[in-house]
């Protein structure tokens, strides 16, 4: 009769369990995850370039968001402080420093949202003169693309860099947007050398 007892009770709390698994709703995150399990990201490295835990990472300054303003290519809410909060962290959690625009830095970080088409604006130019070897791949860079890059403080010479286009869906919600973007950098960072 015990034993009768216990089977009956085990199979209420199973089924009980089992009716609260599938009540569960799915959270909005996690369909904006599902939109993003396609996302990869190119890079570029030269030869022999590998970062070290600990390296100090400092901004150009801050993301830039490039449009074409005459054409009024592609318009979005992109929160840039927001971005480079969230590249910051994800910076420090893989173990680097990222210092402060007064600080010496090992390596300089530049970061670009390209929303124009073939003509991205002033701001594009100016990145461009400063790294000539972007001047040749500019033209790839489809709107929504976000540009990630390193170089030494004063080169010309760009030792890392990455581009991923994900800035071409209007999520519906700020919390997609969020896991959007963390997905993104996570992506982005993942191709960095590190000894």
């Amino acid at each position: 009769m015990a034993s009768q007892w216990k089977t009956l009770v085990t199979s209420i709390v199973l089924a009980i369990s089992l009716v609260a698994c599938v009540e569960q709703q799915p959270k909005p995150a996690i369909a904006a995850d599902l939109k993003m399990e396609h996302v990869s990201a190119v890079a570029v490295i030269s030869p022999g370039f590998e970062l070290r835990f600990g390296d100090r990472l400092g901004w150009r300054e801050d993301i830039m968001v490039m449009r074409n303003e005459e054409k009024g290519d592609y318009k979005t809410g992109i929160n840039d402080w927001k971005l480079k909060l969230l590249i910051e962290q994800q910076l420090q959690e893989k173990g680097f420093e990222v210092v402060a625009e007064n600080e010496s830095a090992d390596y300089i970080l530049f970061a670009a949202v390209i929303l124009g088409g073939s003509d991205k604006g002033k701001e594009f130019e100016q990145l461009l003169q400063l790294y000539p070897s972007l001047r040749g791949v500019s033209d790839t860079f489809e709107t929504g693309t976000l540009l990630m890059g390193l170089s030494r403080p004063g080169s010309p010479v760009v030792m890392w860099r990455a581009a991923i286009q994900t800035y071409i869906e209007q999520d519906s919600t700020p919390e997609e947007q969020d896991l959007r973007q963390q997905v993104v950098v996570k992506s982005l960072l993942r191709t960095m050398p590190v000894q």
